[in-house]
């Protein structure tokens, strides 16, 4: 091998088969030995560098050839760089890196220009899920395929339209082979189309379409309940789980193929911010706590209906109603509690409980209408309610000259008819129930009517007795009491008389009388019982001794009874009053009719010339108009607290029984619904 001449910073080195050496330094690189550099040459005529350099398993050494374009420390090499501008004279075998472009680049003789080497175009292998829900565009979807960076962009194209491509909302590049995609909302509502088409696009590679319609559109489901519709009411406080509300459930089908099941959502959690506690069920259903207000509240939310592909339905609006929470009375002891009825605001009975309406509890005797019954209740929440309190009608007696007897007081806080001074009826303030108390309520039984002469009846009292007293008690304190009606005097003489039973009840005594009893026609017990000033009035008077024998009316809640008369006709009782407290006007509280007995004595309306007194209002109990005949007076009405007719015996022992006084009445009337 003949030397070669190097040249380099005005230092001459030759090169020769054995040596590289430094003509002007005596500068010598020995490449004869094994720590040297050793170069030779393979069948081909290719330098080789000796083994002895490279082989780093002999020597721990390796080639290291250090310079500004070559590092074993990065395990690379490093390319010319420089811009497109500055791109050399191509050559063929020429590659550089480019720096506008960032690929690297070669030079391609045939077509005489710089060809970038990068990765191909992209391909898409996958997209899932592989539908479009109708009207969701916030739905990911996942693309799988190769070659995908950081500048990729998706679009779709739907089968009715393919000219026009709808790009998405957002691409996200996480791998060179796996894109995660959000739709437009375009997209998600082109019902037109039943199919698409996907493109990726990549902005210096190339692009790829989908050789067929790979994402099928799935229609929404579509709404059965209406918009607006309501849903129902609820009772406030009330808690009701998915087998107790009282809602309708939301109802929506899905068109075919149907992907089931539908699930139901409100548009915000909870549907209404004024009812915080109530969700919707996803099967449609509304559920929780119902809110609480003092009146019927409705309350208005958006839903939709959702698919088990995720299409929606279009977002209707419902609406639900809430009551307060119904008042009721509960069971304490004593009798049990009665049924109760339901009135609407305008106090017309209805099947149950409505905004507006009123409940009402009729407490009236259980079994024995001359005895008194208990009741004790409770109530879940304070109310204001209304309240009649009758006490029992006082009996009659049944002789030659008897009176009626007296009606059971008669106070209420609502009435249509309001009594005069001294007498029932006058309008009182309601009654204040707090659920934290127990009340009492006591119906006052009548007393039974007896024989005029002192015999007995059916074993009741030789003396005709006064009416039980009616109340309401609170933790055992009494508010508000009735008195019991005092009897109607008795025809014999040295008999009963009215003013005889002002303080006395068959199980202790009694401070006052409701209404009294009408007088007998026996001087000079001739004048009727008293009544109490509020509750009733007092019995009818006898004007003179007369041999018709006939007895004052008893006294009512509206009236006194009357007055015998010297005509020889009985006194009629005193009026009773009208309350529409239970949905039903009624009367309450007459006294019952004096008894005559002469010549020419009838019934009350018989067309004699000495009738007996008609009992008060209808419920006070008739006397009776006896010509020779023994004749039993006539009871006041049931559960109204009217006194009983005077009867006759014409002188036979033991017959001509006076008339019972009813048992009265005491009712509560409360909102139906807490307010």
């Amino acid at each position: 091998m003949s030397n070669v001449k190097l040249t380099t910073e005005s230092k001459n080195w030759e090169v020769s088969a054995v040596r590289i050496y430094n003509t002007n330094s005596n500068l010598t690189l020995d490449v004869s030995g094994n720590n040297n550099l050793i170069v030779t040459t393979d069948s081909s005529n290719v330098a080789v560098f000796g083994s002895n350099i490279i082989d780093g398993t002999t020597y721990n050494k390796s080639l290291n050839v250090n310079g500004p374009y070559f590092s074993n420390n990065v395990s690379a090499f490093l390319l010319p760089a420089d811009t497109s501008n500055n791109r050399p004279t191509g050559q063929i075998g020429y590659i550089r890196y480019n720096t506008n472009t960032n690929f690297m680049e070669y030079w391609r003789g045939s077509v005489s220009t710089w060809i970038p080497i990068s990765e191909g175009p992209p391909t898409l292998s996958s997209i899932s899920p592989s539908y479009i829900a109708q009207d969701v565009s916030s739905t990911l979807y996942t693309i799988i395929g190769e070659n995908f960076n950081s500048s990729t962009n998706v679009s779709f194209i739907g089968n009715n339209n393919p000219s026009v491509e709808l790009p998405v909302a957002a691409v996200t590049y996480n791998t060179a082979t796996n894109l995660s995609v959000y739709i437009s909302d375009a997209i998600a509502d082109a019902s037109n189309n039943s199919f698409y088409a996907v493109k990726v696009i990549n902005s210096d590679t190339g692009l790829f379409t989908t050789s067929g319609y790979i994402v099928s559109y799935n229609e929404a489901p579509y709404w059965n309940t209406p918009d607006p519709t309501s849903l129902g009411t609820g009772t406030g406080n009330e808690t009701y789980t998915y087998s107790t509300t009282p809602f309708s459930d939301l109802s929506a089908s899905d068109p075919p193929p149907a992907h089931l099941p539908i699930t139901y959502f409100a548009t915000t959690n909870p549907p209404s911010s004024a009812a915080p506690l109530v969700t919707l069920d996803p099967s449609g259903r509304l559920i929780g706590t119902m809110p609480l207000s003092g009146s019927l509240t409705t309350y208005n939310f958006q839903a939709y209906a959702q698919d088990a592909s995720g299409s929606r339905s279009p977002i209707y609006t419902f609406n639900f109603s809430v009551t307060p929470p119904l008042l009721t009375l509960t069971y304490s002891s004593g009798a049990s509690l009665p049924t109760p009825i339901y009135v609407n605001s305008s106090n017309t009975i209805v099947g149950g409980p409505v905004a507006g309406g009123f409940t009402i509890y009729s407490f009236v005797v259980s079994t024995n209408q001359y005895t008194s019954t208990t009741f004790a209740f409770q109530i879940n929440a304070p109310a204001s309610t209304h309240f009649l309190c009758v006490g029992g009608g006082g009996g009659a007696a049944g002789y030659n000259s008897c009176g009626g007897g007296g009606a059971g007081g008669f106070r209420t806080s609502y009435t249509t008819t309001q009594g005069t001074s001294g007498g029932g009826g006058a309008y009182e303030s309601t009654l204040t129930l707090t659920s934290s108390n127990t009340y009492t309520v006591v119906v006052g039984g009548g007393s039974r009517g007896v024989p005029g002469d002192g015999g007995t009846y059916s074993g009741s009292p030789a003396s005709v007795a006064q009416g039980w007293a009616s109340s309401i008690s609170e933790n055992g304190v009494t508010t508000i009491i009735s008195y019991g009606g005092s009897p109607g005097a008795c025809g014999q003489a040295g008999a009963t008389k009215p003013q005889d039973y002002v303080n006395q009840v068959a199980t202790g005594s009694q401070p006052s009388a409701g209404s009294g009893g009408g007088s007998r026609n026996a001087s000079p017990d001739n004048v009727g019982g008293t009544g109490t000033a509020g509750q009733g009035y007092n019995g009818g008077s006898n004007a003179s001794y007369t041999g018709n024998y006939p007895g004052g009316g008893g006294g009512g809640a509206g009236s006194v009874g009357q007055t015998a008369a010297t005509s020889q006709a009985g006194g009629n009782g005193g009026s009773g009053l009208q309350s529409a407290i239970t949905g039903t006007l009624q009367y309450y509280a007459g006294g019952g009719g004096g008894s005559t007995q002469a010549s020419g004595a009838s019934d009350p309306g018989g067309g004699g010339s000495a009738p007996a007194g008609s009992g008060g209002s209808g419920v006070g109990g008739n006397g009776r108009g006896a010509n020779g005949t023994a004749l039993n007076g006539f009871d006041g009405a049931s559960n109204t607290g009217s006194g009983g007719g005077a009867g006759c015996n014409c002188g036979t022992p033991s017959v001509g029984k006076g008339g019972d006084g009813s048992a009265g009445i005491v009712v509560i009337r409360l909102p139906s619904y807490y307010v």
